[in-house]
């Protein structure tokens, strides 16, 4: 897959951005990807990293459920508190 050779955080996570858009695209089959792509996408900044975390509440259902959705908005909102 193109952004694991990208070695530029900023633009793996550029790449991996683009990928969430497509609706045919999914991590569901590879958890290494899933996260290597959440490590990623943290390299952004707070406003868009959330914005894709929300994209991608289906998949985390999906591949955790409810509670890892849960446990997720969890340590946000811990981190949010840490460095507000």
């Amino acid at each position: 897959m193109l952004p694991r050779k990208i070695r530029d955080e900023y633009h793996r996570a550029q790449a991996f951005s683009g990928l969430i858009k497509n609706p045919n695209f999914s991590l569901q089959d590879d958890f290494s990807l899933w996260k290597e792509f959440l490590h990623t996408l943290a390299c952004r900044d707070r406003k868009d990293f959330l914005e894709y975390v929300v994209n991608l509440s289906p998949t985390i259902i999906s591949m955790g459920g409810k509670e890892a959705l849960v446990l997720k908005v969890q340590g946000i909102h811990d981190v949010s508190r840490w460095w507000p």
